[in-house]
């Protein structure tokens, strides 16, 4: 599949590179989640895919542009969030083999998927997961020091990896929090293996923790080229989209 572009024609896919740093994944999920709400396309999208851009008879001001009007990929997204939404289960580990201490846990797991509001929360978290390839859930407490499960979007979080790639031995947490006024301050959690730093407009509170591993778990929609950066769910049909826009 081709595509024109001012150096001719050229393969649809060209200069296409896989993210290998935050900045590049943070922009990577911002394009998607722009594909998935119909924004315009990119300068560095009209240039990759070849697309239409119209200028006046000077050649500098841009008078048209290819615009999105297909809604496929978003489509396809809403279809697989409310597949993944609707098919949430909660088990426990396979060596539990007695049956009354399998109850006591399911039990147990119960309340903490309660506490957490799941059922209300798992659409949107199934959403943001099928749009932007990545999300991460973290095991922590409410104020009543209750054990719950929150989900981050991929654009709020970094974690790292060890030399080996097996196991998360830090992760970061960075997002504006709103407050009542209007106005909103950066907060900051730091999971650690042995604490979690928690960072409110700069002031730094530390607490204990007691899991001994940094407890978050990342969700990938699909593998992708890069451990940090999953696939989405329009991965692969994104390119052929444009030619129909």
């Amino acid at each position: 599949m081709t595509a024109q572009n001012a150096q001719g024609y050229e393969d649809i896919a060209v200069r296409r590179s896989w993210p290998t740093d935050w900045p590049g994944r943070h922009a990577e999920y911002e394009r998607r989640m722009g594909v998935y709400l119909m924004g315009e396309y990119t300068d560095s999208e009209i240039l990759r895919l070849g697309l239409f851009q119209g200028t006046d008879s000077t050649g500098f001001r841009i008078i048209h542009r290819a615009r999105r009007i297909s809604r496929l990929a978003g489509f396809a997204a809403d279809v697989d969030a409310a597949a993944i939404s609707s098919g949430m289960t909660l088990d426990t580990r396979p060596d539990i083999e007695d049956d009354a201490q399998r109850e006591a846990l399911t039990t147990r797991g119960m309340e903490t998927w309660r506490r957490s509001r799941v059922g209300a929360k798992a659409r949107g978290w199934a959403l943001d997961l099928s749009v932007c390839g990545n999300i991460a859930m973290e095991a922590t407490t409410n104020d009543k020091n209750e054990p719950i499960v929150v989900c981050h979007k991929p654009q709020h979080v970094r974690w790292y990896l060890d030399p080996l790639g097996l196991t998360i031995v830090r992760a970061v947490v960075e997002f504006d929090l709103p407050q009542d006024d209007g106005t909103s301050v950066r907060y900051v959690r730091d999971l650690q293996r042995d604490k979690v730093i928690v960072t409110t407009d700069g002031k730094s509170e530390t607490y204990p923790n007691p899991l001994g591993v940094v407890p978050l778990v990342p969700v990938e929609f699909g593998p992708g080229r890069d451990p940090y950066l999953g696939t989405c769910a329009f991965h692969g049909v994104e390119d052929g989209i444009s030619l129909y826009d």
